[in-house]
């Protein structure tokens, strides 16, 4: 029978009130990110540094590493011109097949190569979403993005050294053990065979987990959203273009931030890890130009955000719907990746007062009303390795729902009211799970499919 180590980051009883202005949130080894913007040909001028702005300043999850790079922002042109041959496209393509979702929702997540032959572009598969990836993919190769992401892990920086730089665990360290109280990782370092297993176990759980996500921003009108949902319904036939239109078209109106996002993980396991660890230990300055470590493409999906819909809107009102449509877009896109990709999916705190339980997520990470989350408790088994044990589950208490995106609660002239926002409360500060006799706090929730 295992033996492991329960997760010791509770608080008393005495110290549990919703006077509190901040909970405590429970250490565990979070998955690690690095963003990117890609602005598209239908983002310019103003609209283009409104959404830049909001992209650097507002639309990092916390709930993930910050692993960014210095480059944030690529140029489309610059991607564009990167020449892939027909086998690179299908390749990208056929592992973007792998996992797409069926039906209508999956489908708007291809839009891009079935609007443009609805459009009679010659190149068609210049403009698909394949053919983005596949451009991405090979950027990533010549900047060395995933050697630098890899040596930022093991103490370096972007640029290789000009001399010996020797392996550096401290932000292993940091991520890995520092999750840990001072019981655990004594109990830890014994069970596991000492610091140095204990790291090279945190290596094993941090490093696979180290996405790079690229959002590809556009300004598009209703009229533009509903071609790209057309284009793809009527790929398929049947009901699905009537559909289209006839819902779309009754609730779209004015202007929308478009976002489509690729999501892309280095490419390791625990044996190319090893050989990492073995090989880079003494110097790592041969690491960067390994091309044995390269990111591997997940997937992609796609959302939008109204940031318009009267012509008479005022300036700084619109300037506002711009920034936060960008923000809600990217978070919404965020919770769909979630959703698909289990490896990319973030965990949250539970809390509780007396019986309450409670949790600080809402509409922004995609919740919604009825949704149900597993209650987890952390423990590190013997080899050091970071685990979870469903005890319970829990769900979305009626009313409860606390609507956190970008701007709720601010009422803006010609902003949008959807349906769902009627199912949750802006002046709530946490999302309300129900309650349990049993003692909670400080365990972790993941949201149940």
């Amino acid at each position: 029978m295992k033996n492991f180590v329960l997760v010791a980051v509770l608080l008393s009883v005495g110290m549990l009130s919703f006077a509190q202005d901040a909970k405590q949130e429970t250490k565990y080894r979070r998955s690690s990110l690095y963003t990117i913007m890609l602005p598209d040909e239908k983002l310019t001028g103003e609209q283009k540094e409104l959404v830049s702005e909001a992209f650097l300043t507002k639309v990092f999850p916390d709930k993930y590493n910050n692993h960014c790079l210095s480059e944030r922002i690529l140029d489309l042109t610059q991607i564009k011109a990167i020449e892939v041959t027909d086998d690179e496209i299908k390749a990208a393509e056929a592992a973007g097949a792998k996992r797409a979702k069926k039906g209508l929702g999956g489908m708007l997540g291809g839009l891009g190569k079935k609007a443009v032959a609805q459009n009679g572009d010659g190149k068609q598969e210049d403009n698909s979403d394949a053919a983005y990836v596949a451009k991405l993919q090979k950027y990533f190769k010549e900047q060395k993005t995933a050697q630098k992401l890899i040596a930022k892990w093991l103490g370096g920086d972007e640029t290789k050294p000009s001399k010996a730089q020797p392996y550096n665990p401290a932000l292993i360290e940091e991520r890995g053990l520092q999750t840990l109280s001072k019981e655990e990782l004594d109990r830890a370092k014994s069970e596991a065979g000492g610091e140095a297993a204990l790291i090279a176990s945190a290596m094993d759980d941090l490093l696979p987990k180290t996405f790079v996500m690229v959002n590809r921003y556009a300004y598009l009108s209703a009229e533009e959203i509903m071609a790209y949902v057309t284009a793809a319904a009527s790929a398929v036939g049947g009901g699905y273009a009537a559909l289209g239109g006839a819902v779309l078209g009754s609730v779209l109106k004015g202007y929308f931030v478009k976002t489509n996002t690729y999501l892309f993980q280095l490419d390791l396991d625990k044996d190319k890890i090893m050989v990492l660890g073995e090989k880079y230990r003494e110097d790592i300055s041969g690491l960067y130009d390994d091309d044995s470590y390269q990111l591997k493409y997940v997937g992609k999906t796609w959302d939008y955000a109204p940031a318009a819909l009267k012509l008479s809107i005022n300036e700084d009102a619109l300037k506002k719907l711009i920034s936060r449509a960008t923000v809600r877009a990217t978070d919404d896109a965020i919770a769909k990746l979630q959703a698909k990709y289990p490896d990319f999916k973030t965990l949250a705190t539970l809390h509780q007062d007396g019986k309450q339980l409670f949790a600080f997520v809402g509409m922004k990470e995609g919740v919604k009303k009825g949704d149900k989350f597993e209650v987890l408790q952390k423990y590190i088994n013997k080899q050091g390795k970071e685990e979870f044990k469903v005890v319970k589950t829990i769900k979305v208490e009626k009313d409860g729902l606390w609507d956190n995106r970008e701007g709720a609660g601010e009422v803006i002239e010609g902003a949008a009211s959807a349906k769902e926002e009627k199912d949750a409360n802006a002046a709530l500060k946490y999302t309300k799970l129900g309650t349990s006799k049993d003692f909670l706090e400080g365990s972790l929730i993941r949201q149940v499919k």
